[in-house]
């Protein structure tokens, strides 16, 4: 996990704070919670699915899964509560904030399931890569000499353990190193 969540957010709190000390409510402040907070927050989701459909580096995947989760929490918690008191007696505007709030919200752990997706496939392709499975249900599964099922677990060992690296070390939320060994499996 990154700093970048929590950095964003606590300039968007800023500016939000500076927006509201000036007494703006009702439709300008609306109009600013769009225009500003959540189109920014729309093109940060953007970039940041660029860069994660451009890496296959396992460690980065993780992190932006829970930089997206992070993501996610922080949309609810820090601009629902910022906004609210600037748009309590303004129900209309309020509630187009809040549907934008949600599709942000949404956006987000939408990305982290698909950077749940790309490290299953990252997983799967190695595993592909072995010709572990070209043998699986063959005579050659069964041969003797050599056992495809311990290559198959002490890989998934690798990457599932617990010891400093691997997914349940990197994922910072049993929810998502779950999606993933469920995913691989």
């Amino acid at each position: 996990q990154t700093s970048v969540p929590h950095d964003l957010f606590n300039i968007i709190s800023q500016e939000i704070s500076v927006v509201s000390h000036h007494q703006i409510k009702g439709k300008h402040m609306a109009t600013f919670a769009i225009d500003a907070c959540l189109k920014s927050l729309t093109v940060f989701q953007n970039a940041n699915m660029n860069r994660l459909n451009s890496t296959s580096d396992l460690e980065v995947i993780c992190a932006f899964v829970n930089d997206s989760e992070t993501m996610y929490d922080l949309c609810d918690s820090t601009l629902s509560m910022d906004l609210e008191p600037s748009l309590r007696d303004y129900p209309k505007q309020k509630d187009a904030v809040l549907d934008g709030i949600d599709k942000i919200a949404t956006g987000f752990i939408q990305a982290a399931e698909h950077g749940v997706d790309l490290a299953v496939t990252h997983i799967f392709n190695v595993i592909q890569s072995s010709e572990i499975l070209n043998e699986a249900f063959s005579d050659g599964w069964l041969n003797k000499n050599v056992n495809h099922a311990k290559v198959m677990c002490v890989t998934y060992e690798d990457y599932f353990d617990s010891r400093g690296s691997g997914l349940r070390y990197w994922f910072a939320t049993d929810i998502y190193f779950g999606k993933t060994v469920a995913g691989v499996l």
